[in-house]
C-alpha cells in the first residue's frame, strides 16, 4: 500500500505537458554577424514572410504551424506574450505570438527604437532567428574642404 501511494504520488508531481502554450524561451545573444534573437515554439513552425523588410520598431513575421495534433490545435488560437530579459542589446521590448487575429497567426516583436534586422527560419522548425547587425560607428565627419586644384 506504501508503495502504491508513493507511485500515485510521483506521478501527480511530474510537470505536465503543455498543451497551451505556443511560445517557449527568448535567447538573445552577442555574436560575430551581431546581436541574435532566438524565439523558440513550442510546436513546429514554418516561416511565411515578414514586415517590414528590413528596419522598424516593430516586426511582424507571419507563420503556418505544421505537425499539430488535434489536442493542441485550440492553442494556436490565442495571444500569448514573453518578456524578453529587461535590459537586452537588441532593445527588445516584447514577443508576441498572435493567433486570434485574421491573416495570422503572427509573432510580433516590438522594439525600443528602430533596428535593423534580417529573419530566418531555425534549422529546427521550432524557432525564428532575428539577427540584429552591431551598429556602426555613426560618427559625423566634416564635410571635405575642395582645394584650390579642384575649382
Amino acid at each position: 500500500m506504501a508503495l502504491l501511494g508513493l507511485l500515485l504520488l510521483s506521478q501527480g508531481l511530474q510537470a505536465q505537458p503543455v498543451r497551451d502554450k505556443i511560445l517557449g524561451d527568448v535567447d538573445i545573444t552577442r555574436g560575430p554577424e551581431g546581436i541574435s534573437i532566438q524565439v523558440k515554439f513550442n510546436f513546429p513552425v514554418r516561416y511565411i514572410k515578414h514586415f517590414p523588410q528590413k528596419t522598424g520598431d516593430e516586426l511582424r513575421i507571419k507563420l503556418r504551424p505544421i505537425a499539430i495534433s488535434p489536442i493542441d490545435r485550440e492553442a494556436l488560437f490565442k495571444r500569448e506574450s514573453v518578456s524578453p530579459p529587461r535590459d537586452n542589446p537588441a532593445a527588445l521590448s516584447a514577443v508576441t505570438y498572435e493567433g486570434d487575429i485574421e491573416g495570422g497567426p503572427f509573432l510580433t516583436l516590438i522594439f525600443q527604437r528602430s533596428v535593423h534586422f534580417t529573419v530566418n527560419q531555425g534549422a529546427d522548425f521550432r524557432s525564428m532567428a532575428i539577427v540584429i547587425p552591431d551598429p556602426v560607428d555613426t560618427t559625423i565627419c566634416p564635410p571635405n574642404k575642395k582645394s584650390k586644384e579642384d575649382e
